[in-house]
């Protein structure tokens, strides 16, 4: 029965190392996002102006 114990924690431990290299691999994905949404919107920001000096 320890022994079954003992897996059944080390498992966990494993999920939990994964679910939180998972969570740290998630929040770089969306400061990379906001960033590419930052630099969107200066982008668009330009190209409106550029618009309308055409105009």
């Amino acid at each position: 029965m320890a022994d079954s114990t003992t897996g059944t924690v080390e498992n966990l431990a494993l999920v939990m190392a994964n679910l939180s290299h998972s969570i740290e691999e998630l929040k770089a994905t969306i400061a990379s996002l906001n960033s590419t949404i930052d630099s969107l919107k200066a982008e668009n920001e330009y190209v409106k102006n550029n618009n309308e000096l055409l105009r």
